[in-house]
C-alpha cells in the first residue's frame, strides 16, 4: 500500500499533491501502513480514502480501486451508512459497532459478512476533526462458528474438526477451555505468538498466566461459565509476563468470551476469540494527546507552564512517574530543567545538571541518539544504583534529544520507578512530544524577547 499510495496521482482528489499533505495526514498514514489490523481512513467531507494493506484483503476484488475514491462513491451499497457515520465523527463523534451485519459487493455478488466497526475522529494541530479513523475486523467466521455449533450431533463433531483447523489459520487468536477451572484445550498459532502460550494445553488458565490475576479477564470467564452469556471487551488493556522472569508487558486486545456446550446444551467450557489492537489503540490516544498538547500550547504564554503541561501529557500516555525538559546550554556544558511533572510525592530534578554528571549518555544525546535505559541497576553505562537514582526512584530511562543545526539544545526525559523495556513507538511518541515542546518555548522566548525590545523602545 505504502507503493500504491506514493504512486498515486492525489492532484485530482481534495486532498492535492502529496508534496502538500499536512503532518496529521502524513503521521497519521504512516501509522496505519505499519500496522496488521485493517485500518482505512477517510479525509475531508468526502472521506477520501487511504487504507493498509490488512484492509486490501478486507476489500477485496475492490482493492486497489477504493484507494483515493471518496468513501460513499467506492462502497454505494452501503452508502447511506457510511453517510451517517462520516458527518457524526467529522462532527467530533466517535461510533463503535459489534458484528454490524452488512451486505458488501466486494467480488461483484452480494456477500453477507459481520464486522466491528470502530470510528473516531482524527485531528489537525488546532483540534479540528479533519478526517475519520477507522479500525475494520472482520467477524464473519466467529458468527458463522456460533451458529454451526447449534447443528446436529453428528455434524457438531465435524463442523469442530473443521472448526479448529480454521481457528489455526485466524488471524486473530482463539482459545478454547474447558470445564470450571477453564483448562485450557486448544490455542492457535496467533495465541501461541502473542502470549507464549505453547505449553498452556491442559493447564487451568489462572495457572497457565499467572501474572493476569487481578485484572478481572477470569472472573469474566467464570461469568460465562456459569451463566452461559457471552461476553464482549473491545479495546481493554492487558498486561501480562511472557515467562515467570520476563517484565510485564501491556497489549491492547478486542475480545470475545462465549459459552461452549455439550451434547445436552450444558455449558462445559469457555472459547475465547479476539484481535489484538494494541497499535490502533495508541494510535489514537496518542492522535488525541498531541491533539491535547496542540491545544495546550495555543493556550499557555509561561514556558515552564507550557514544558509542564507537555511533560504532563507525555507522563500520562506513557504511564510514568516523571517527565520533563531540560534547556541545554553546550557553552557552559550544562542542562537547565524547567518545572517537570511527577507523580504526587516524588522529588522533581531542579536546577542544573552537569555534562560530566550524565557519563556516557551525553555523547549519544549530542549525536542526536535516543537514550533508553531498561534498569539502571545492570545496565552498564549506568554503573548500577546511585544515590541519585535511589532518591529520585529511578530504575528506567528514556532521553530524547533535540538537535538544530547538528548542535544538542534540549532533552525530552522519562523515568519510571520499575525496570522497562522502552517501545519504538513509545520513542517516536516521545520525540514528537520534544520536537513540539522545543518549537514551542522557543516561540514564546522569542515573542518575550520582542516584547521586552518594545518596551525598551
Amino acid at each position: 500500500m505504502g507503493r500504491l499510495i506514493r504512486a498515486f496521482d492525489w492532484s485530482g482528489t481534495t486532498l492535492g499533491p502529496l508534496e502538500g499533505w499536512s503532518s496529521p495526514l502524513i503521521i497519521t498514514v504512516g501509522l496505519i501502513l505499519g500496522s496488521s489490523v485493517p485500518i482505512v481512513t477517510c479525509w475531508g467531507d468526502e472521506g477520501v480514502m487511504i487504507y493498509n494493506d490488512a484492509y486490501a484483503v478486507v476489500a477485496g476484488g475492490r482493492h486497489p480501486g477504493l484507494l483515493g475514491l471518496p468513501v460513499r462513491e467506492g462502497w454505494p451499497e452501503v452508502s447511506g451508512f457510511n453517510d451517517r457515520v462520516m458527518k457524526m465523527v467529522l462532527a467530533g463523534g466517535s461510533l463503535s459497532y459489534r458484528d454490524q451485519e452488512m451486505t458488501l459487493h466486494r467480488s461483484g455478488a452480494p456477500e453477507t459478512v459481520w464486522m466491528n466497526l470502530d470510528y473516531s475522529p482524527v485531528l489537525d494541530e488546532t483540534g479540528t476533526p479533519i478526517g475519520v479513523f477507522s479500525l475494520v475486523v472482520e467477524t464473519t467466521a466467529r458468527i458463522m462458528a456460533e451458529r454451526e455449533l447449534k447443528l446436529e450431533e453428528a455434524q457438531r463433531e465435524a463442523d469442530r474438526a473443521r472448526q479448529l483447523r480454521l481457528f489455526e489459520q485466524a488471524p486473530g487468536v482463539v482459545t478454547i477451555m474447558r470445564g470450571p477451572d477453564h483448562v485450557v484445550a486448544f490455542v492457535n498459532e496467533t495465541h501461541r505468538s502473542l502470549f507464549n502460550s505453547g505449553d498452556w494445553l491442559g493447564r487451568p488458565v489462572r495457572e497457565a498466566i499467572p501474572s493476569v490475576e487481578g485484572q478481572g479477564f477470569f472472573e469474566l470467564l467464570d461469568q460465562v461459565y456459569a451463566t452461559g452469556n457471552t461476553v464482549e471487551l473491545n479495546s481493554v488493556p492487558i498486561t501480562y509476563q511472557r515467562t515467570p522472569d520476563a517484565m510485564p508487558e501491556q497489549r491492547y486486545v478486542t475480545l470475545t468470551f462465549s459459552a461452549a456446550h455439550d451434547d445436552f446444551g450444558q455449558v462445559d467450557g469457555v472459547y475465547c476469540l479476539g484481535f489484538e489492537v494494541t497499535e490502533s489503540e495508541h494510535a489514537r490516544r496518542r492522535s488525541a494527546a498531541l491533539g491535547e498538547l496542540a491545544q495546550l500550547i495555543s493556550d499557555i504564554d509561561d514556558e515552564g507552564e507550557l514544558a509542564f503541561a507537555a511533560a504532563e501529557v507525555l507522563a500520562r500516555e506513557l504511564k510514568v512517574n516523571r517527565a520533563g525538559y531540560g534547556r541545554v546550554d553546550s557553552v557552559n556544558r550544562v542542562v537547565e530543567f524547567l518545572p517537570q511533572w511527577t507523580t504526587p510525592g516524588l522529588p522533581a530534578i531542579t536546577g542544573t545538571i552537569s555534562f560530566d554528571q550524565m557519563g556516557p549518555f551525553i555523547d549519544d544525546l549530542q549525536r542526536g541518539e535516543t537514550v533508553t535505559v531498561t534498569d539502571v541497576n545492570t545496565d552498564p553505562r549506568s554503573s548500577g544504583p546511585s544515590e541519585m537514582s535511589e532518591r529520585l526512584a529511578i530504575r528506567s530511562v528514556l532521553n530524547v534529544p533535540v538537535t538544530e543545526k547538528g548542535r544538542l539544545v534540549a532533552v525530552v526525559f522519562v523515568n519510571d520507578d520499575k525496570p522497562r523495556q522502552w517501545t519504538t513507538d513509545e520513542v517516536a511518541f516521545a520525540r514528537q512530544i520534544a520536537e513540539r515542546t522545543r518549537n514551542a518555548i522557543e516561540r514564546r522566548r522569542a515573542e518575550a524577547g520582542l516584547r521586552r525590545r518594545a518596551g525598551e523602545v
